[in-house]
């Protein structure tokens, strides 16, 4: 709650200024990173028996930096219930694919980038597109830019930026940016994990549509 009402407070200012204060970061990551958590309280040793298991099946499976920060809230050998739940979409997603090459992804509602990181480190030449709204977006590439320093990021902004990056954050209240995005073809994977069944059918309509 305190959160969200120092975003709305500051809401006059733009977002990427707001993300400028790292005490104001931390606390929108620890409440963005760790929201589903609360179910571990009430499943301690189940959760921990889950993590245990994903890190024996998945031994390549890594705290992202920023978890790190936020210690007190990570449950289990530096994994949170977050990673637990974006490293099984990341198996499923792998076994859909079999294999394939995978060039070009675009993920609609990613929120901080959880799922992205992951998809990233499992696919690392593929270029990424993340679709959200604009205040999210520049959460999520506060955090995807903390972990992948390397990469190029851009927010589109014009067809210029189509052509040289890593991974590209779209405004889903833009239309402009969709038109512009009908530019890039070939998508190997496009994912949504959550927002379809959180926003309005007409809206969710039309996302499938485009």
């Amino acid at each position: 709650g305190s959160i969200k009402n120092k975003m709305w407070r500051e809401n006059s200012k733009p977002i990427s200024k707001i993300m400028e204060s790292e005490d104001f970061f931390t606390a929108l990551t620890e409440e963005f990173l760790f929201s589903i958590d609360g179910i571990a309280k009430l499943y301690p040793e189940e959760i921990k028996d889950s993590i245990r298991w994903i890190k024996q099946r998945y031994p390549e499976v890594k705290c992202s930096k920023i978890s790190k920060l936020i210690s007190k809230n990570v449950i289990v050998d530096g994994l949170s219930l977050n990673h637990l739940q974006t490293n099984i979409y990341r198996s499923n997603i792998a076994k859909y694919l079999n294999g394939q090459k995978v060039n070009l992804i675009l993920e609609i509602g990613p929120g901080f980038g959880a799922l992205a990181r992951e998809l990233l480190i499992a696919y690392p030449d593929s270029k990424y597109v993340v679709l959200d709204l604009e205040e999210v977006l520049h959460f999520s590439h506060r955090f995807l830019s903390e972990e992948f320093p390397d990469k190029k990021h851009k927010f589109l902004k014009n067809s210029s930026d189509l052509d040289d990056f890593d991974i590209l954050y779209v405004s889903a209240s833009d239309k402009n940016s969709h038109k512009l995005l009908e530019k890039l073809n070939g998508y190997d994977l496009c994912v949504n994990t959550c927002s379809m069944g959180e926003i309005p059918k007409d809206v969710a309509s039309y996302y499938m549509d485009m």
